[in-house]
């Protein structure tokens, strides 16, 4: 497997920071990174906690981004990191427990085949939003339609964050 990097963008996850980290590493890859990405919202433990996840192994790398203007500029930022140490694969997901860490195989397994861009929803068999709160699967599905009309797709799912794409793609966007 080349080099994969997850991006992961996190704030205020102790509930369940270690259990996705520990998750993660506990798949059967090698060559596999996690980058959480913390910034000045977070006010709990997370970054902690990934501090010393930090230091017991070169798998995972802190973050520490408090330039951030909410969870986009931590992707970015994470990205720019990846790239930066050779991922040739870059996967973001979630750390408070929305995506799991089972289904990274799958991310991995078709980029390998060549897709250049592979996407999880939670609209599809498996998937599921019923553990969000109200706000959250109003803001999902808010952002699903105007990202639509904006764009002129006709996604189900236009605010996933659990997606896994080449290189290439990501540099071709600087």
């Amino acid at each position: 497997m080349k080099k994969t990097i997850i991006v992961m963008p996190v704030a205020n996850e102790e509930d369940t920071m270690q259990g996705v980290l520990d998750e993660i590493l506990a798949l059967p890859f090698d060559n596999l990174y996690i980058y959480p990405v913390v910034d000045n919202f977070s006010t709990d433990n997370t970054e902690k906690i990934i501090r010393d996840m930090e230091a017991k192994t070169d798998k995972v790398k802190c973050i520490f981004y408090p330039e951030s203007k909410g969870v986009i500029t931590c992707y970015l930022e994470g990205f720019r990191q990846a790239l930066e140490d050779d991922a040739e694969y870059v996967i973001e997901m979630d750390g408070g427990g929305s995506h799991k860490p089972s289904e990274i195989a799958q991310f991995v397994e078709n980029l390998e085949k060549g897709y250049d861009c592979v996407w999880g929803s939670r609209y599809v068999a498996g998937g599921d939003i019923s553990n969000h709160p109200l706000y959250r699967r109003v803001l999902s599905s808010g952002g699903t339609i105007l990202a639509n009309l904006v764009l002129g797709t006709k996604l189900k799912d236009m605010t996933s964050g659990f997606e896994g794409f080449q290189r290439k793609v990501l540099e071709s966007m600087k």
